[in-house]
């Protein structure tokens, strides 16, 4: 995770300066994580003086994004499975499924508890693989 610093006063500027929809960047950042990828698409499509929250909204949609696929596949691969093999060796894998989908769900959770406490503290934190994406694609 690599947070990405212009200089300290830049960054601190641009998270903390007004924002064509009222709250400061910081603030905008932070709600475009709360019901990702939603609101960061509300926000994308709304903000358009603050770079900081167009950041961190576009990588609350991609983030969003990833995660829905995530779950979608994990779930249509074990349902596939579980009904190729039958009917005890099916259930087994549906608790693995289980198991490794609240796993999942957990790692996710820390990271969008993560990211939206950075950009409420005024830091452009870029995630690995969607911050540049997001960057690359959206901005």
């Amino acid at each position: 995770m690599s947070t990405r610093n212009e200089s300290a006063t830049g960054t601190t500027a641009a998270a903390s300066s007004a924002t064509s929809l009222g709250p400061d960047g910081n603030v905008l950042g932070a709600i475009a994580y709360l019901f990702s990828p939603l609101t960061g698409i509300l926000i994308y499509l709304l903000e358009d003086e603050n770079e900081f929250a167009r950041f961190h909204a576009a990588q609350s949609i991609v983030f969003g994004v990833a995660s829905t696929a995530i779950y979608i596949a994990l779930n249509v691969f074990t349902t596939v499975v579980a009904m190729l093999v039958g009917d005890v060796l099916g259930f087994l894998i549906g608790i693995l499924s289980f198991l490794s989908q609240m796993g999942i769900g957990f790692a996710l959770l820390l990271i969008w508890l993560y990211l939206l406490i950075m950009a409420f503290q005024g830091n452009r934190t870029s995630f690995p693989v969607i911050g540049p994406i997001a960057e690359n694609n959206l901005l």
